[in-house]
């Protein structure tokens, strides 16, 4: 699997700091160090990407940031209000993340023998990088490299 410390792009310790999952989610041999090989992702490889994934700092923030907007509303008032109420809401907010995370990251792309990440295209005019960026929405890459 490609790591972020491969990265040799502009900016590299902002990369390296705040977007480790996208870089361990995207493919873009453009940037990488000559010799860096990009392969297909084993099953143990796939889940290793969703638990990355699920502990990333940003994921726990968004979480934070995500029960915090729920204490404020009030939402859901079983959870309660205070630091336990607030608790509460960052578990569920996790919960959630990392089971939408398990089906979108491990258990389909497994299931259907697909590759998780995202292809970049790297070069192109504008409407066609934008085109394939939809397109990615819709068409997934195999393991073998087809889509």
């Amino acid at each position: 699997m490609v790591r972020w410390e491969d990265y040799n792009g502009p900016l590299q310790k902002v990369v390296g700091a705040f977007a480790r999952g996208v870089e361990r989610k995207s493919v873009h041999p453009l940037h990488y160090k000559p010799g860096t090989v990009l392969c297909s992702l084993e099953l143990k490889d796939k889940f290793l990407l969703f638990v990355q994934e699920s502990y990333e700092p940003v994921s726990l923030a968004a979480a934070g940031f995500n029960a915090a907007i729920d204490q404020a509303q009030n939402n859901d008032a079983r959870f309660g209000q205070g630091f336990e109420g607030y608790g509460r809401r960052f578990g569920a907010n996790l919960a959630d993340q990392v089971s939408l995370r398990l089906f979108s990251e491990f258990a389909y792309p497994a299931i259907f023998s697909e590759d998780p990440r995202y292809y970049r295209q790297g070069r192109g005019s504008k409407k066609s990088r934008l085109l394939h960026a939809v397109g990615h929405t819709f068409i997934g890459h195999r393991d073998d490299g087809t889509s």
